[in-house]
């Protein structure tokens, strides 16, 4: 594939000051100026399965640029740390200019001393050239005025032959990574904010620190890394695919990639992801522009949940709901530790049997009510009074779950559901992209049916549930009703005899059971969200209720506590795995 030639226009870093160079730092004053010639090698291009070309990005000059050049002792072959600044005098817009201090210094040419030079020009080089390639961020779709900012050039070592003027040949650090990536037609309208591309193993370089001095002995400068990492990141602002393509940039200190996969994946700007895998049929080398081709398509379960949360950042979940929906996350923090997922934060909005009017009202009136709050790493909830509109205002959440009052003229009919399910999304998703510039999912929590009339009950929740996500677009649910309705068929060996988990899964006739009922409703909730996340299923989780626990949020303690055992979790567990694929019993 041909590249089509564009201009990289180069941004100067321009120094207050000038460092010393003096005689005994092998140069020494004089009426004259030095000046420097540079031409600078362009970059040349290699798609992922041909051969280089001589297409590439190029570097131009800008107005303004310095360069730096740096004395050596031919003899003792190192390199001092002072440095001589050179200003550029024509040239601009050109990968061929000249640069010159413009008055008062001279450069030794009788043979004992060489110098180096190198770009862009910083007054602090003894302590080498410091390069962060995780700020990147670019700006619009093909876009290549970020590159600039991350490219160091350097000339191996020249001697002089006048004590006026040199000639450098300048190369290019780093390597840059082109993206051709077609996205699904459903996409085309979305805005990119992120890419991503991560590896196995620790191969890409984040932070370092550049030392020019060592290309005297080595020819080319040494690169002291100082973050070693999997993944490297590509900010966007907010780009739209043309055509179905995303191109984007990234320049990277050369990585080992050769015979290794490297997955690409895109954010959109409601945290959906799509992800597609290339394989690298080289290293990459300083110099050269590497075009790769890649696929993305959608990535988890098709209600498009958020991608697993990177190093040192968090999963946030909110509830807004009553009791069925404390009871279903009670033990979610238990089976989340016993899974080694310690970077969740769950948040719960309660008010008892509360229907969406209500939420609704004391949203638009921030009307504190009871909130519990679960830190990511612990186990244990805490309440408070607030309101929901200071929560979501002063937290990101990434899914935000709704759920109607419990009574079968409210759960089962979806003429109770609207105007205030539309109105309270609309709030949330304003709130979330005004203070924290995202959009959340938002998510249904589709629970259980109860009494003598439980079949028609339920039936009228599943009916109810499948209007709303019909005329709402809603699709992400958590059918722990259907949990329930499993839960309801199956029996387990006790001693001689069977019991049945009917018997056991309701605490008083309608809430959830302390033990048992909790423990499906919260393997049901993990296996729903958990699952399509972190790719662990909550199937062979280790966490058991042999015992009350104590302190559970809205569990009386006459509520009916049974307890949860290998064989009964396993079972229970399986309820949990079967509603997720078949959350209607289809």
């Amino acid at each position: 594939m041909r590249m089509k030639k564009l201009k990289l226009i180069y941004l100067a870093l321009l120094a207050t000051g000038c460092a010393s160079f003096n005689e005994e730092n092998n140069g020494y004053p004089t009426d004259n100026s030095v000046t420097a010639s540079i031409i600078v090698e362009q970059f040349k291009t290699v798609s992922n399965t041909k051969s280089v070309s001589s297409d590439g990005l190029e570097f131009s000059f800008k107005d303004g640029d310095r360069i730096g050049i740096v004395p050596f002792s031919k003899e003792q072959s190192d390199a001092h740390t002072s440095q001589l600044p050179l200003n550029i005098v024509n040239g601009v817009g050109s990968s061929e200019a000249k640069f010159t201090t413009g008055a008062g210094w001279s450069l030794i040419s009788d043979g004992r001393y060489g110098y180096v030079a190198y770009y862009p020009y910083t007054e602090n080089y003894k302590d080498g050239l410091e390069i962060d390639f995780t700020t990147q961020e670019q700006s619009s779709n093909g876009s290549i005025t970020h590159l600039s900012q991350y490219d160091i050039l350097f000339s191996e070592g020249v001697t002089p032959n006048s004590s006026t003027s040199a000639d450098f040949k300048m190369k290019h650090l780093c390597s840059i990574a082109k993206f051709n990536i077609t996205i699904p037609a459903e996409y085309l309208n979305s805005k990119i904010k992120k890419m991503t591309i991560s590896a196995e193993d620790n191969i890409f370089v984040g932070k370092g620190v550049c030392n020019i001095g060592s290309t005297i002995t080595n020819g080319t400068p040494s690169f002291n890394p100082s973050d070693n990492r999997n993944i490297l990141s590509l900010n966007m602002k907010d780009i739209i695919a043309e055509d179905g393509k995303v191109v984007a940039y990234m320049m990277m200190f050369p990585a080992a990639l050769g015979g290794k996969d490297i997955n690409v994946k895109l954010w959109t700007e409601t945290n959906k992801s799509l992800t597609g895998t290339i394989h690298c049929e080289a290293d990459q080398e300083g110099g050269i522009l590497y075009s790769y081709d890649v696929n993305v398509e959608s990535t988890g379960t098709p209600s498009g949940l958020p991608d697993k949360p990177s190093e040192g950042e968090t999963l946030n979940i909110l509830l807004v709901g009553h009791s069925f929906g404390v009871d279903a996350t009670e033990y979610l923090p238990s089976l989340l530790a016993d899974a080694g997922i310690n970077n969740v934060n769950i948040g719960r909005f309660y008010y008892p049997n509360c229907d969406l009017a209500r939420h609704y009202d004391y949203f638009i009136n921030e009307t504190p009510y009871t909130y519990f709050y679960c830190q990511a790493g612990n186990t244990k909830y805490t309440g408070a009074q607030r309101s929901l509109k200071s929560v979501v205002e002063q937290m990101r959440w990434d899914i935000v779950i709704f759920q109607q009052s419990i009574n079968i003229e409210g759960a089962g009919t979806y003429r109770t559901y609207q105007p205030y399910l539309n109105d309270l999304i609309k709030g949330v998703k304003n709130i979330s992209i005004e203070n924290h510039n995202m959009v959340p999912f938002i998510g249904w929590h589709m629970f259980w049916g109860y009494g003598s009339n439980y079949s028609a009950m339920f039936s009228k929740i599943k009916d109810a549930t499948k209007q709303m996500m019909a005329e709402t677009g809603i699709n992400i649910i958590i059918p722990t009703g259907a949990a329930f309705d499993f839960a309801r068929t199956k029996s387990y060996p006790n001693g001689d005899s069977e019991a049945k988990f009917l018997d056991e899964i309701y605490g008083d006739g309608f809430h959830s059971s302390r033990g048992v009922g909790r423990y499906l409703g919260a393997c049901t909730w993990f296996e729903a969200i958990i699952k399509p996340i972190y790719g662990i299923s909550v199937s062979g989780n280790g966490f058991r209720m042999t015992e009350m626990m104590p302190g559970e949020s809205d569990a009386p303690e006459g509520r009916k506590f049974f307890e949860v055992n290998d064989i009964k979790a396993h079972i229970l567990q399986q309820c949990a795995v079967d509603a997720v694929k078949k959350p209607f019993g289809e």
